[in-house]
């Protein structure tokens, strides 16, 4: 990447001198970057690389005689005739209607068995899985009814493929689902429990039947809203934890600089660099004497601070002027 510069100013301006030298720092720093960074970049060449997913229905798999898959290249391009042949699998709404396709393609097995799972529920059948390994995964209906799907991981990837079905129920609706975990009620209503984490457990019993016809039980309605309370409470006890990543990022070092004159028979003037911790603590980081609050002396306190604090350290740093509600940014990057 190309080295720059970005420089911020907000308020009133700056004391001139001190803007001055700040803009020579920034130009002394970027040198230094470039220098430290020859050689170490050469060029690239960037490569594309041929997109390959599972399209076809052949197994190559020694252990397994069921549905398999051959890998074809697919194009990007929306309008080949492969891409449109095999769709991604995307949550609907209506799962009820959710029209199985043999070669849609899941992003893993989860998310296949909480598609079967989604459309059980939805559209009242007795659905469980007969098979489920880390290579295959076969739901089937109730005893007497026809209905299956088989879904297969493909090979050198993470995703999974429907590789045979049989859409139409031969059985009657079904008010008891086994493969309705609490992991998956808790996910249908944690929207509903964020909004009120004291709902009642009959309530969510009621609301399951009335959407679903599907019978919950007490001790289940009970470990559906635990679940969802931890994982409520969990997400912000994750960023209560992460707050001092965040301090890091927010509070970076502010260097504030000034100057005063000097009351003695000598004169001459202080030139000061300070700077703040989280706790509000001013402390000392240089001072020198020097003849006059010039452009020239700025340019020679800021050089030599530059130097004792090192690139790495000063290239993000805040600078702020004669403690003014104006800051500039010296923020160098790749």
């Amino acid at each position: 990447m190309t080295t720059g510069q970005e420089l911020m100013m907000r308020g009133t301006v700056m004391n001139n001198g001190v803007k001055i030298a700040l803009e020579i720092l920034i130009w002394r720093l970027n040198l230094m970057t470039a220098m430290r960074e020859q050689g170490e970049h050469s060029g690239s060449v960037n490569k594309g690389k041929e997109q390959v997913v599972a399209a076809g229905l052949k197994d190559e798999d020694d252990g397994y005689e069921s549905e398999g898959l051959w890998d074809v290249p697919v194009s990007d391009d929306e309008g080949d005739p492969l891409f449109r042949r095999y769709p991604l699998y995307k949550g609907l709404k209506n799962i009820k209607e959710y029209k199985w396709e043999v070669g849609t393609m899941y992003v893993d097995r989860n998310a296949f068995k909480e598609c079967v799972t989604s459309y059980a529920v939805h559209s009242g059948r007795g659905i469980w899985f007969s098979k489920c390994d880390s290579h295959r995964c076969k739901a089937v209906c109730k005893e007497g009814c026809k209905w299956f799907a088989y879904c297969h991981k493909m090979k050198r990837e993470d995703s999974w493929q429907l590789t045979s079905c049989y859409k139409k129920h031969t059985c009657s609706m079904a008010t008891k689902i086994g493969i309705m975990s609490s992991q998956w009620l808790s996910k249908a209503f944690m929207k509903k429990i964020c909004e009120n984490p004291k709902i009642k457990l009959r309530s969510l019993i009621k609301k399951a039947h009335s959407k679903w016809n599907v019978d919950l039980t007490m001790t289940k309605a009970a470990r559906v809203k635990q679940q969802a309370l931890d994982e409520i409470n969990g997400t912000y006890g994750e960023q209560y934890r992460r707050i001092h990543d965040y301090a890091a990022e927010l509070l970076r070092p502010m260097i504030g600089l000034d100057g005063c004159f000097i009351k003695t028979p000598y004169g001459g003037q202080l030139l000061t660099a300070i700077g703040w911790d989280p706790n509000d603590q001013i402390l000392p980081i240089a001072y020198a004497v020097v003849e006059a609050e010039t452009k020239d002396s700025w340019i020679w306190f800021l050089l030599n601070l530059c130097d004792d604090l090192g690139v790495d350290k000063i290239r993000w740093c805040t600078f702020m002027s004669d403690q003014q509600k104006v800051t500039l940014n010296l923020n160098l990057y790749n």
